[in-house]
């Protein structure tokens, strides 16, 4: 499967599931502070970020240190860095989140 294919493979996969949680979860759920929206974005990380991990740990390697573990290939390239920063925010959404959702109210 060429480079160019995995990432058009990626985009597929973020545009259905970006397009369900921009209008769902974004306009409703998390506003009314529905636990729903919060397994919503879980879900979203773990499905679109495993998809990632996969597609690149087994698929075509970006040079990243973290792919060397799954493939064994030393490490060339370079820039990946900031492309898997969004593990990172959705976790820290997922983290600031938690209590405003989960946390019982009292009246």
């Amino acid at each position: 499967m060429p480079h160019a294919q995995v990432h058009f493979f990626m985009a597929g996969i973020y545009t259905v599931v970006g397009l369900f949680l921009v209008s769902v979860i974004a306009r409703t759920l998390l506003r009314e502070g529905r636990r729903a929206g919060w397994y919503a974005v879980l879900f979203a990380l773990v499905f679109g970020g495993g998809s990632d991990l996969i597609a690149g740990a087994f698929l075509y390697s970006h040079g990243s240190p973290v792919y060397e573990v799954f493939t064994g290939v030393m490490s060339q390239g370079f820039g990946w860095e900031a492309l898997y920063t969004y593990f990172v925010a959705w976790a820290a959404a997922l983290a600031v989140s938690y209590r405003p959702i989960f946390i019982a109210r009292t009246p």
